[in-house]
Protein backbone atom coordinates (compact mmCIF):
# COMPACT_ATOMS: atom_id res chain seq x y z
CA UNK A 1 0.00 0.00 0.00
CA UNK A 2 2.79 2.43 0.92
CA UNK A 3 4.61 1.75 -2.35
CA UNK A 4 1.43 2.49 -4.29
CA UNK A 5 0.95 5.79 -2.47
CA UNK A 6 4.52 6.88 -3.15
CA UNK A 7 4.28 5.88 -6.81
CA UNK A 8 1.07 7.86 -7.14
CA UNK A 9 2.74 10.88 -5.56
CA UNK A 10 5.70 10.69 -7.93
CA UNK A 11 3.45 10.45 -10.98
CA UNK A 12 1.37 13.38 -9.78
CA UNK A 13 4.46 15.49 -9.18
CA UNK A 14 5.06 15.48 -12.94
CA UNK A 15 1.91 17.58 -13.43
CA UNK A 16 2.54 21.32 -12.89
CA UNK A 17 -0.29 23.42 -11.52
CA UNK A 18 -1.51 26.20 -13.80
CA UNK A 19 -0.51 29.62 -12.47
CA UNK A 20 -2.38 32.73 -13.53
CA UNK A 21 -1.73 36.35 -12.65
CA UNK A 22 -3.90 38.77 -10.72
CA UNK A 23 -2.93 42.32 -9.74
CA UNK A 24 0.62 43.42 -10.60
CA UNK A 25 1.87 46.13 -8.26
CA UNK A 26 3.42 49.08 -10.08
CA UNK A 27 7.14 49.76 -9.77
CA UNK A 28 8.17 52.54 -7.41
CA UNK A 29 8.60 55.95 -9.10
CA UNK A 30 12.10 56.90 -10.25
CA UNK A 31 12.18 59.79 -7.76
CA UNK A 32 11.17 57.62 -4.80
CA UNK A 33 13.29 57.81 -1.65
CA UNK A 34 13.05 54.01 -1.39
CA UNK A 35 13.46 50.89 -3.45
CA UNK A 36 12.12 47.41 -2.77
CA UNK A 37 14.78 45.32 -1.01
CA UNK A 38 13.21 42.56 1.06
CA UNK A 39 9.41 42.16 1.03
CA UNK A 40 8.64 40.47 4.33
CA UNK A 41 4.87 40.49 4.86
CA UNK A 42 1.72 41.93 3.32
CA UNK A 43 -2.00 42.39 3.92
CA UNK A 44 -5.03 43.75 2.08
CA UNK A 45 -7.71 46.09 3.45
CA UNK A 46 -11.45 46.16 2.73
CA UNK A 47 -10.88 48.39 -0.32
CA UNK A 48 -8.44 45.90 -1.81
CA UNK A 49 -5.39 48.08 -1.11
CA UNK A 50 -2.05 46.27 -0.69
CA UNK A 51 0.35 47.01 2.19
CA UNK A 52 3.80 45.39 1.90
CA UNK A 53 6.29 45.57 4.76
CA UNK A 54 9.88 45.68 3.53
CA UNK A 55 12.34 44.47 6.16
CA UNK A 56 15.41 46.12 4.66
CA UNK A 57 13.84 49.36 3.38
CA UNK A 58 12.15 49.58 6.80
CA UNK A 59 8.88 50.97 5.55
CA UNK A 60 5.45 49.86 4.35
CA UNK A 61 4.76 50.26 0.64
CA UNK A 62 1.14 51.04 -0.27
CA UNK A 63 -0.73 50.30 -3.53
CA UNK A 64 -4.43 50.62 -4.45
CA UNK A 65 -6.64 47.74 -5.58
CA UNK A 66 -5.51 48.13 -9.21
CA UNK A 67 -1.80 48.15 -8.33
CA UNK A 68 -1.14 51.91 -8.54
CA UNK A 69 1.58 52.98 -6.10
CA UNK A 70 0.30 55.35 -3.39
CA UNK A 71 3.37 55.92 -1.22
CA UNK A 72 5.24 54.70 1.85
CA UNK A 73 4.16 54.49 5.48
CA UNK A 74 6.66 54.75 8.35
CA UNK A 75 10.43 55.03 8.19
CA UNK A 76 13.64 53.78 9.76
CA UNK A 77 14.52 54.94 13.26
CA UNK A 78 14.32 54.25 16.97
CA UNK A 79 11.58 56.74 17.79
CA UNK A 80 7.79 56.33 18.05
CA UNK A 81 6.31 55.22 14.75
CA UNK A 82 9.72 54.30 13.32
CA UNK A 83 10.98 50.84 12.33
CA UNK A 84 14.13 48.93 13.23
CA UNK A 85 13.12 45.40 12.11
CA UNK A 86 16.62 44.01 11.41
CA UNK A 87 18.22 41.66 13.90
CA UNK A 88 20.09 38.40 14.14
CA UNK A 89 19.03 36.19 11.26
CA UNK A 90 18.03 39.14 9.08
CA UNK A 91 15.04 41.44 8.89
CA UNK A 92 11.93 40.37 10.74
CA UNK A 93 8.51 41.86 11.15
CA UNK A 94 4.93 41.54 9.93
CA UNK A 95 2.04 43.79 8.97
CA UNK A 96 -1.68 43.05 9.45
CA UNK A 97 -4.84 45.02 8.72
CA UNK A 98 -7.22 45.12 11.71
CA UNK A 99 -10.44 47.03 11.01
CA UNK A 100 -9.21 50.45 9.83
CA UNK A 101 -5.66 50.22 11.14
CA UNK A 102 -2.29 48.67 10.32
CA UNK A 103 -0.68 46.62 13.07
CA UNK A 104 3.05 46.14 12.56
CA UNK A 105 5.16 43.83 14.69
CA UNK A 106 8.77 45.08 14.86
CA UNK A 107 10.90 42.15 16.00
CA UNK A 108 13.94 44.29 16.79
CA UNK A 109 12.04 46.80 18.92
CA UNK A 110 9.80 44.01 20.29
CA UNK A 111 6.85 46.34 19.87
CA UNK A 112 3.60 46.54 17.95
CA UNK A 113 3.15 49.81 16.03
CA UNK A 114 -0.30 50.96 14.94
CA UNK A 115 -0.97 53.24 11.95
CA UNK A 116 -4.15 54.46 10.32
CA UNK A 117 -4.74 53.31 6.75
CA UNK A 118 -3.86 56.87 5.72
CA UNK A 119 -0.38 56.33 7.17
CA UNK A 120 -0.81 58.42 10.32
CA UNK A 121 1.00 56.93 13.30
CA UNK A 122 -1.37 56.26 16.22
CA UNK A 123 0.46 54.37 18.97
CA UNK A 124 2.91 51.66 19.82
CA UNK A 125 3.03 49.24 22.71
CA UNK A 126 5.09 46.38 23.98
CA UNK A 127 3.35 43.06 24.62
CA UNK A 128 4.26 41.28 27.83
CA UNK A 129 8.07 41.09 27.73
CA UNK A 130 9.48 37.81 26.45
CA UNK A 131 12.94 36.68 25.44
CA UNK A 132 11.44 34.54 22.70
CA UNK A 133 12.52 34.95 19.09
CA UNK A 134 9.36 35.80 17.13
CA UNK A 135 9.27 34.00 13.77
CA UNK A 136 5.74 34.95 12.76
CA UNK A 137 3.04 37.39 13.83
CA UNK A 138 -0.63 37.44 12.80
CA UNK A 139 -3.22 39.82 14.27
CA UNK A 140 -6.58 38.12 14.92
CA UNK A 141 -8.08 41.37 16.25
CA UNK A 142 -6.88 44.42 18.19
CA UNK A 143 -6.12 42.41 21.33
CA UNK A 144 -5.22 38.86 20.25
CA UNK A 145 -2.32 37.64 18.15
CA UNK A 146 -1.07 34.35 16.76
CA UNK A 147 2.62 34.14 17.59
CA UNK A 148 5.11 31.70 16.05
CA UNK A 149 8.10 31.82 18.36
CA UNK A 150 11.18 30.04 19.66
CA UNK A 151 11.77 30.29 23.40
CA UNK A 152 14.06 28.74 25.97
CA UNK A 153 12.73 26.13 28.37
CA UNK A 154 15.63 25.39 30.68
CA UNK A 155 18.46 24.15 28.49
CA UNK A 156 16.13 23.39 25.57
CA UNK A 157 14.79 25.57 22.78
CA UNK A 158 11.08 25.20 22.08
CA UNK A 159 9.44 26.14 18.79
CA UNK A 160 5.72 26.82 19.22
CA UNK A 161 2.62 28.47 17.83
CA UNK A 162 0.25 30.13 20.31
CA UNK A 163 -2.76 32.43 20.45
CA UNK A 164 -1.80 35.22 22.85
CA UNK A 165 -3.75 38.13 24.31
CA UNK A 166 -2.26 41.61 24.57
CA UNK A 167 -1.53 41.09 28.27
CA UNK A 168 0.60 38.03 27.45
CA UNK A 169 -1.89 35.34 28.42
CA UNK A 170 -1.71 32.18 26.29
CA UNK A 171 -5.27 31.44 25.20
CA UNK A 172 -4.39 28.45 23.03
CA UNK A 173 -1.29 26.46 22.14
CA UNK A 174 -1.54 25.08 18.62
CA UNK A 175 1.78 23.22 18.63
CA UNK A 176 4.98 23.01 20.63
CA UNK A 177 8.13 21.11 19.66
CA UNK A 178 11.67 20.96 20.90
CA UNK A 179 14.00 22.65 18.41
CA UNK A 180 17.30 20.90 17.73
CA UNK A 181 18.60 22.84 14.75
CA UNK A 182 21.33 24.73 16.63
CA UNK A 183 23.72 23.45 19.27
CA UNK A 184 26.40 25.17 21.38
CA UNK A 185 29.41 23.26 22.73
CA UNK A 186 31.21 25.06 25.55
CA UNK A 187 30.11 27.46 28.28
CA UNK A 188 32.24 30.42 27.18
CA UNK A 189 30.58 32.01 24.14
CA UNK A 190 33.92 33.60 23.13
CA UNK A 191 35.43 30.16 22.52
CA UNK A 192 32.32 27.97 22.16
CA UNK A 193 31.74 26.02 18.97
CA UNK A 194 28.41 25.91 17.22
CA UNK A 195 26.69 23.27 15.11
CA UNK A 196 23.92 24.24 12.70
CA UNK A 197 21.64 21.57 11.27
CA UNK A 198 20.87 22.58 7.72
CA UNK A 199 17.40 22.04 6.27
CA UNK A 200 16.13 21.02 9.70
CA UNK A 201 12.36 20.41 9.79
CA UNK A 202 10.54 23.02 11.84
CA UNK A 203 7.05 24.38 12.43
CA UNK A 204 5.24 26.18 9.63
CA UNK A 205 2.46 28.58 10.64
CA UNK A 206 -0.03 30.61 8.59
CA UNK A 207 -3.31 32.44 9.14
CA UNK A 208 -6.27 33.37 6.93
CA UNK A 209 -8.06 36.44 8.30
CA UNK A 210 -11.08 35.85 6.01
CA UNK A 211 -12.25 32.62 7.63
CA UNK A 212 -10.16 32.63 10.82
CA UNK A 213 -8.26 29.44 9.98
CA UNK A 214 -4.84 28.85 11.47
CA UNK A 215 -2.52 26.39 9.70
CA UNK A 216 0.18 24.65 11.72
CA UNK A 217 2.42 21.87 10.46
CA UNK A 218 5.78 20.24 11.02
CA UNK A 219 8.01 19.83 7.98
CA UNK A 220 9.14 16.39 9.11
CA UNK A 221 5.74 14.88 8.28
CA UNK A 222 3.56 15.06 5.12
CA UNK A 223 0.56 16.60 6.86
CA UNK A 224 -0.57 19.68 8.78
CA UNK A 225 -3.43 20.75 11.02
CA UNK A 226 -6.12 23.34 10.31
CA UNK A 227 -7.66 25.06 13.36
CA UNK A 228 -10.92 26.94 12.85
CA UNK A 229 -11.99 30.01 14.82
CA UNK A 230 -14.51 27.99 16.85
CA UNK A 231 -11.90 25.64 18.28
CA UNK A 232 -12.26 22.78 15.82
CA UNK A 233 -9.31 20.98 14.26
CA UNK A 234 -8.78 18.76 11.24
CA UNK A 235 -5.75 17.10 9.71
CA UNK A 236 -4.84 17.58 6.05
CA UNK A 237 -2.57 14.88 4.65
CA UNK A 238 -0.52 15.91 1.65
CA UNK A 239 0.87 13.31 -0.80
CA UNK A 240 4.46 14.55 -0.87
CA UNK A 241 7.81 12.80 -1.06
CA UNK A 242 11.10 14.03 0.37
CA UNK A 243 13.85 14.73 -2.12
CA UNK A 244 17.52 14.07 -1.47
CA UNK A 245 19.83 16.83 -0.26
CA UNK A 246 22.22 17.39 -3.17
CA UNK A 247 25.69 18.89 -3.50
CA UNK A 248 24.03 21.95 -5.08
CA UNK A 249 21.83 22.32 -1.97
CA UNK A 250 24.92 22.30 0.26
CA UNK A 251 26.70 24.87 -1.90
CA UNK A 252 23.69 27.18 -1.86
CA UNK A 253 23.38 26.85 1.92
CA UNK A 254 27.03 27.85 2.30
CA UNK A 255 26.51 30.77 -0.10
CA UNK A 256 23.60 31.99 2.00
CA UNK A 257 25.67 31.79 5.19
CA UNK A 258 28.38 33.87 3.56
CA UNK A 259 25.94 36.48 2.27
CA UNK A 260 24.55 36.91 5.80
CA UNK A 261 28.01 37.14 7.39
CA UNK A 262 27.51 33.94 9.38
CA UNK A 263 30.55 31.96 8.21
CA UNK A 264 32.95 31.25 11.08
CA UNK A 265 35.70 28.78 11.92
CA UNK A 266 33.71 27.96 15.05
CA UNK A 267 30.58 27.08 13.09
CA UNK A 268 30.06 23.64 11.57
CA UNK A 269 27.09 22.52 9.50
CA UNK A 270 25.41 19.12 9.55
CA UNK A 271 23.41 18.13 6.48
CA UNK A 272 20.62 15.52 6.52
CA UNK A 273 20.08 13.01 3.71
CA UNK A 274 16.59 14.31 2.94
CA UNK A 275 14.95 17.73 2.68
CA UNK A 276 11.87 18.48 4.81
CA UNK A 277 8.55 17.77 3.16
CA UNK A 278 7.91 21.52 3.35
CA UNK A 279 8.97 24.57 5.32
CA UNK A 280 5.96 26.78 4.55
CA UNK A 281 2.22 26.27 4.12
CA UNK A 282 -0.08 28.99 2.80
CA UNK A 283 -3.90 29.11 2.48
CA UNK A 284 -5.17 29.79 -1.04
CA UNK A 285 -8.66 31.21 -0.51
CA UNK A 286 -11.34 28.53 -0.29
CA UNK A 287 -9.57 26.40 -2.91
CA UNK A 288 -6.88 24.76 -0.82
CA UNK A 289 -3.31 25.06 0.40
CA UNK A 290 0.19 25.50 -0.99
CA UNK A 291 2.99 23.60 0.79
CA UNK A 292 6.59 24.13 -0.32
CA UNK A 293 10.26 24.45 0.48
CA UNK A 294 12.24 27.56 -0.47
CA UNK A 295 15.97 27.23 -1.09
CA UNK A 296 18.05 29.50 1.18
CA UNK A 297 19.67 31.84 -1.37
CA UNK A 298 18.04 31.70 -4.80
CA UNK A 299 14.63 31.01 -3.28
CA UNK A 300 13.74 28.17 -5.60
CA UNK A 301 10.19 27.21 -4.63
CA UNK A 302 9.34 23.53 -4.90
CA UNK A 303 5.98 22.46 -3.62
CA UNK A 304 2.50 21.12 -4.14
CA UNK A 305 -0.99 22.59 -4.33
CA UNK A 306 -3.75 20.56 -2.68
CA UNK A 307 -7.45 21.17 -2.15
CA UNK A 308 -8.94 21.54 1.32
CA UNK A 309 -9.10 17.76 1.76
CA UNK A 310 -5.50 17.24 0.64
CA UNK A 311 -6.31 16.02 -2.86
CA UNK A 312 -3.42 16.92 -5.18
CA UNK A 313 -3.99 19.67 -7.73
CA UNK A 314 -0.47 19.89 -9.15
CA UNK A 315 3.22 20.55 -8.65
CA UNK A 316 4.40 24.14 -8.06
CA UNK A 317 7.88 25.36 -9.07
CA UNK A 318 9.21 28.91 -9.25
CA UNK A 319 12.46 30.82 -8.74
CA UNK A 320 12.08 34.09 -6.83
CA UNK A 321 15.74 35.13 -6.46
CA UNK A 322 17.60 36.46 -3.44
CA UNK A 323 15.23 37.94 -0.82
CA UNK A 324 12.27 36.87 -2.94
CA UNK A 325 9.28 35.11 -1.45
CA UNK A 326 5.71 33.97 -1.80
CA UNK A 327 3.40 35.41 0.85
CA UNK A 328 -0.25 34.91 1.73
CA UNK A 329 -2.89 37.25 3.15
CA UNK A 330 -6.64 36.65 3.32
CA UNK A 331 -6.21 33.61 1.09
CA UNK A 332 -4.47 35.57 -1.68
CA UNK A 333 -0.90 34.95 -2.80
CA UNK A 334 1.68 37.64 -3.57
CA UNK A 335 4.95 36.70 -5.25
CA UNK A 336 8.04 38.89 -4.87
CA UNK A 337 10.62 37.87 -7.49
CA UNK A 338 13.66 39.43 -9.10
CA UNK A 339 13.59 40.18 -12.81
CA UNK A 340 16.57 39.95 -15.18
CA UNK A 341 17.74 43.42 -14.12
CA UNK A 342 17.68 42.60 -10.41
CA UNK A 343 14.53 44.62 -9.68
CA UNK A 344 11.61 43.20 -7.72
CA UNK A 345 8.33 42.42 -9.39
CA UNK A 346 5.35 42.08 -7.04
CA UNK A 347 2.44 40.22 -8.56
CA UNK A 348 -0.56 38.28 -7.34
CA UNK A 349 -0.63 34.58 -8.24
CA UNK A 350 -3.82 32.72 -9.14
CA UNK A 351 -3.65 28.94 -8.72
Amino acid sequence: MLACLLLGSLVWLDNPVEVGKGVTLAALPDDSDYFIEQPTSFDIDARGHFYVLDGEAKTIFHWDEKGAFLGAIGEQGQGPGEFVLAGRGGARGAVAVVDDALYVYDGAKRKILVFGLDGEFQKEFEPTPTRAFIRGFFAVDDSRYIIHRTRRDGDERVNEAVLMSRDGKIERTFASREEDGFRIRGSDRRTARFTLRAFNPTLAVAYNAVNGETLVGYGGAPSFEVFDKDGGKRVVKIPMVQRDVTAADKEEFAENLSSNGRRSSRLSVDFPEKMPYYDRILPVGDRGYLAFTASPYYRDIKGVFVDRQGKPQGRFDMRCGQNGSIMSARGRLLCARLDDEGEFILEELKL
